[in-house]
């Protein structure tokens, strides 16, 4: 029976962080509570498991293995933490599981726009195991890549915004259903060549941007700074714990 309610809690928090390569997306995952990787990218190299207190499945390679992983989730009780790493990586999974059902080399040669229609179905059942994870209490942190497109506002001049590396049919929804969508990058100075060009230079400090600018996608839900440094194990931990 359904009830009405005027209080709703839930400790659990789902994101999507995306950032650059090789800056420690992973790594800053393990740190959040009981975490749990879900091992499709195979991108665990490096990363010390028992320092973190964290746990990573076996290497994924099918969309029905990820599925079935996640309803495991589901009923554990050993795991606070689901991390998807990633999901940029999963959406190559879920494209070919579509087109192996369809016997098709793609989405394209599906007729009627077939394919691209069984695709955004099975994505949004990732959507929907994401937000029963939630409801279970558990925590979702999806990793992704970044990309660096053109957006072209008809009232400025164009100009290059970085957005998670996932396709467009489903990258909305999921930026939607999600909390927090943080963005973790290397914090860049920007020097005046002598050529008259701008160059930007990396410096040590690693931060993830919680709210967006004109150029970076981010959204949180609750008061955070634009910019939180990353700066080691513990600051990690203190960050996921701020949720």
């Amino acid at each position: 029976m359904v009830e009405i309610i005027q209080e709703f809690s839930s400790d659990a928090f789902t994101m999507l962080l995306y950032g650059q390569a090789g800056i420690g997306k992973t790594t800053f995952a393990s740190k959040a509570d009981k975490a749990l990787i879900i091992n499709i990218e195979n991108g665990l190299k490096g990363i010390d498991l028992k320092a973190a207190e964290a746990f990573a499945t076996t290497p994924i390679g099918s969309w029905p293995e990820t599925i079935e992983t996640l309803g495991k989730c589901l009923k554990s009780e050993r795991f606070s933490t689901v991390v998807i790493d990633s999901v940029t990586k999963l959406q190559e999974l879920i494209i070919k599981q579509v087109c192996e059902d369809g016997k098709k080399a793609s989405l394209a040669d599906f007729a009627y726009g077939a394919g691209y229609a069984r695709f955004a179905a099975e994505a949004n059942v990732l959507i929907e195991m994401v937000d029963a994870l939630k409801r279970h209490g558990k925590n979702v942190i999806l990793i992704a890549h970044e990309q660096i497109e053109t957006f072209a506002d008809p009232e400025t001049d164009s100009y290059d915004r970085f957005n998670v590396s996932l396709d467009k049919r489903i990258a909305e929804r999921i930026k939607a259903a999600v909390d927090h969508v943080w963005y973790m990058h290397h914090e860049k100075t920007v020097s005046e060549k002598t050529s008259g060009r701008n160059s930007a230079r990396h410096r040590g400090r690693i931060l993830v941007q919680t709210i967006a600018t004109g150029s970076v996608v981010a959204k949180t839900r609750g008061n955070y700074e634009q910019y939180i440094e990353v700066k080691n194990d513990e600051s990690a931990r203190a960050i996921w714990r701020s949720l």
